[in-house]
């Protein structure tokens, strides 16, 4: 995983960053509401809804190899969509700029090599997690409220050995695609894709000081 590390080190006061954004902070310090948080998870379902395409699309595209790997990201995906729906959520909502952005750019990424959308891939569910188990929100799920609960359940579902398997197999495999990927076409698209991470986080604060 040497070469995947190194990417990150390039890459490292964006992807550093993205554990200092406001949001995370005051989530950390249980001052973040339950309506924004809300809001904020309506926006992920959008997200993830999107990101389902874009992961069947790598499933079609990869070697039968990777498959087996990628099927698993989709159930994942599934999952946290079938939790996010059993939540009480506004689903009707229009997605935010920097949702819609962000899935642009996925489906931009689907006319990209296949080597390079799979490093992408693991890159940004890496990003995310390292940002959230870095900040340590769940420090402060000591209470009883409503709130603490619904994000004591996301971090539990973050958590699992099965999450984190599932995150060490796709840096596998964007490990051997890293390979034949060109590598500055690749720096050039970390940089845009933690540009959007980044977005989504401070769409995330927005939603916690209104």
């Amino acid at each position: 995983m040497e070469r995947l590390s190194d990417l990150r080190n390039r890459h490292a006061r964006a992807w550093v960053g993205l554990a200092q954004q406001p949001f995370l902070m005051a989530l950390r310090d249980g001052m973040v509401s339950l309506q924004a948080i809300r809001r904020w998870l309506a926006q992920d379902y959008m997200f993830l809804e999107g990101l389902m395409g874009f992961q069947a699309d790598l499933l079609y595209r990869a070697p039968q190899s990777h498959r087996p790997i990628l099927t698993l990201a989709v159930i994942s995906t599934v999952r946290e969509l079938d939790w996010l729906n059993m939540q009480d959520l506004d689903l009707l909502v229009r997605p935010h700029p920097a949702v819609t952005h962000y899935l642009s750019y996925l489906q931009e990424l689907e006319a990209q090599p296949y080597s390079l959308a799979t490093v992408l891939h693991w890159a940004f569910q890496r990003c995310f997690i390292d940002a959230w188990l870095t900040a340590n929100p769940e420090a402060c799920f000591g209470g009883d409220s409503q709130a603490s609960r619904l994000l004591a359940e996301l971090v539990q579902y973050w958590t699992l050995p099965e999450f984190q398997a599932l995150l060490h197999d796709l840096g596998v495999i964007a490990l051997e695609a890293e390979a034949e990927t060109d590598p500055a076409l690749l720096e050039q698209h970390l940089g845009r894709m933690l540009g959007y991470e980044k977005a989504l986080w401070q769409m995330a604060w927005e939603y916690a000081q209104e």
